[in-house]
């Protein structure tokens, strides 16, 4: 009659088989993943550049700021005798009297657009002052030559409205060769010292 009792023995040879069996796809599988990951991680240089932050510089309270370039009006006769403004960009100027002789200095030389100047191309700008009375003009003699009462009246707003066109209120004072100028022209043009914009148009009518 046969053992009906299994052989305790073969029962932990299968145990200990499959246990081996087990370790080894674990292990397997372990490998597996590892290997998988490792080609996944981007691989970093050896030597990475670290960029360090760069802190602003401040600037230099005592180091000086250049001026802009100015824009001033320019005063010009248009075909009706009228006294027409244009904008005019002037060299960099520090103060009122860089930027009005500036101005008086292009003025001057003629307009290059259809308006004309009354002013007689000979005249010069002897000095130009800005002080707390108004703004001093100082023109060559050549200023009170040639023309007629309308040109004369013409080149005197031209003169006025240049001058006060920082400060369309400041008093003008114009002198010629140095002295005030108190007759303007063969006519005997009577020139009120200071002048502004107000009596100028007051006093002279085209």
């Amino acid at each position: 009659m046969a053992d009906k009792n299994p052989n305790p023995f073969s029962s932990l040879k299968t145990i200990i088989i499959t246990g081996g069996v087990v370790l080894v796809l674990g292990t397997v599988g372990a490998l597996l993943a590892y290997n998988s990951l490792n080609r996944d991680t981007t691989q970093l240089p050896n030597n990475p550049t670290i960029i360090e932050p760069v802190d602003p510089v401040d600037p230099d309270p005592e180091q000086p700021v250049e001026p802009e370039g100015q824009r001033v009006n320019l005063y010009w006769l248009n075909e009706n005798l009228e006294i027409t403004p244009r904008t005019t960009d002037l060299p960099k100027a520090e103060t009122q009297e860089e930027v009005l002789t500036n101005a008086f200095n292009m003025l001057l030389q003629g307009s290059d657009t259809e308006d004309f100047s009354a002013i007689p191309e000979e005249t010069q700008l002897l000095d130009l002052e800005v002080r707390e009375d108004g703004v001093h003009v100082n023109l060559s003699f050549d200023y009170t030559t040639g023309g007629g009462s309308a040109s004369m009246i013409g080149r005197l707003g031209q003169v006025i409205y240049t001058a006060s066109s920082l400060e369309p209120n400041t008093p003008v004072w114009l002198n010629v060769d140095g002295e005030p100028l108190e007759l303007l022209g063969g006519e005997g043009l009577e020139v009120e010292q200071p002048m502004t914009r107000d009596l100028y148009q007051q006093q002279y009518q085209f």
